[in-house]
């Protein structure tokens, strides 16, 4: 499902932050990472002020217990990635954390694309099939899901 275009008005929509997991490529330059257990950074798009902050992963994940209440204090409603686990994803989601599934590994091109409503949201179907998961949470391999 693709994100619908924002209303005049909604002013949710264009007062949100956004959070991308990234590394640096042989370049120098960010790229979306293969999701947030294999990123060191995280990007966070403010649309407010149209401005990207990049910073170590472990600002945002002091304390992995309360890590949605971290997310959200930080103003985050929503993140691009193209890899999340189930069990992240089910807690992102349970958390009121928007997910969108990232096109390609450029971070301006994906905050491009949610800008423009060319993003889908990611599914947990697409994360279970990523993950070659069988059945529910209840039968996860914790090892499998970190």
């Amino acid at each position: 499902m693709v994100l619908p275009l924002p209303k005049e008005g909604n002013k949710k929509r264009y007062d949100m932050k956004v959070m991308i997991p990234i590394n640096k490529n042989e370049t120098g330059k960010e790229c979306v990472a293969n999701g947030f257990h294999n990123a060191r950074m995280v990007c966070v798009y403010d649309y407010s002020s149209s401005a990207s902050e990049c910073m170590a992963s472990n600002r945002i994940y002091v304390n992995s217990g309360n890590l949605i209440d971290q997310i959200k204090e930080m103003g985050i409603e929503a993140v691009i990635s193209s890899y999340l686990p189930p069990m992240t994803l089910r807690i992102f989601e349970q958390g009121g954390i928007t997910v969108f599934r990232a096109r390609g590994k450029d971070v301006e091109e994906n905050i491009d694309f949610l800008k423009n409503a060319q993003l889908e949201y990611f599914s947990t179907e697409e994360s279970r099939e990523m993950w070659n998961c069988e059945s529910g949470c209840s039968s996860c391999n914790s090892k499998s899901c970190a």
